[in-house]
């Protein structure tokens, strides 16, 4: 689907909101599959269907679909809400596999100048050995990018390819020192992150447990919260995640489970909601001429 269907989805849409309720407050993870698995398996797109009921296929929608080329690379991301409508088209242009750029066209429940539609551009630069050493965003309301507000990332690194040092300047044109980066055994363990005048303003700390193949994230300022936890399998897939930032007027996390396909390629998740409210996802896979599922 290309950028131009967007507008014209949007146009009607729009006549439906009085009716119907739009909902973009749930965003599973969509990123699980490798580029590597994907060339491997020589995927072409994929879709992902949302199940009301976990067990029946008929009763589902589309909720997500996926466009890949030969390299396994991501290069169009099409999103629709529970109403089946497209609200978010992703594309990505790269050099061979490094990512050069990442443009969205977005559609809200909120009108700005008549419209409710937004752009966002993401343009990378590397260095020789692929890390990402400058990322300027142009974001804008409205179907252009004209008079766009631009923040810039400039990232350094260690001669290990460990990234160090972010700056970041504003819109405004004001430049600091965003985050700085601490590891342990070549294994990140804080992200210190730092006010405008560049007084650190809290840590994000990185604790592994190989043993358990967990890895949680604890928020500290004046004390020390537990915000995200990953689990992984043998493989080192992951297989779930909870979110404990989302947390605080319902249940205390949301949580994410992935179930993958023995050629490694994911086969379905789930999503609970800090309501308590639990959607099932199912993945389908396309080659050229063949479709894979189980």
């Amino acid at each position: 689907m290309k950028l131009g269907l967007l507008f014209i989805f949007a146009f009607f849409c729009v006549k439906g909101y009085s009716q119907n309720t739009v909902i973009y407050s749930i965003s599973p993870n969509w990123d699980n599959n490798a580029s590597e698995v994907i060339k491997a398996q020589n995927i072409k797109y994929e879709s992902v269907y949302l199940y009301k009921k976990r067990k029946n296929y008929k009763d589902s929608i589309l909720t997500m679909t996926q466009y890949f080329d030969s390299l396994g690379n991501l290069i169009e991301r099409d999103e629709y809400d529970f109403n089946g409508q497209v609200y978010r088209i992703t594309n990505y242009t790269y050099k061979d596999t490094v990512l050069l750029e990442q443009e969205s066209t977005s559609r809200g429940l909120l009108f700005t100048n008549g419209s409710n539609l937004s752009r966002r551009l993401k343009k990378y630069d590397h260095d020789s050995l692929g890390n990402v050493i400058v990322e300027k965003e142009f974001y804008s309301l409205g179907d252009s990018l004209k008079n766009p507000s631009i923040t810039m990332w400039n990232r350094e690194y260690d001669s290990l390819g460990h990234l160090t040092k972010e700056f970041i300047t504003l819109p405004t044109g004001k430049g600091y020192v965003y985050h700085t980066y601490i590891y342990t055994n070549g294994v990140l363990a804080e992200t210190k992150t730092y006010e405008m005048d560049e007084s650190w303003m809290y840590s994000y700390l990185y604790e592994h447990d190989d043993s358990l193949r967990t890895k949680s994230v604890y928020l500290y300022n004046t004390s020390k919260n537990l915000k995200h936890e990953f689990f992984y399998d043998e493989q080192k897939k992951l297989v779930m995640e909870k979110d404990y930032e989302q947390g605080y007027l319902y249940l205390d996390h949301i949580t994410q489970t992935y179930f993958y396909m023995p050629n490694g390629l994911l086969e379905s998740q789930t999503y609970q909601s800090i309501k308590g409210e639990n959607y099932y996802y199912k993945h389908f896979y396309f080659r050229y001429t063949k479709q894979i599922s189980n």
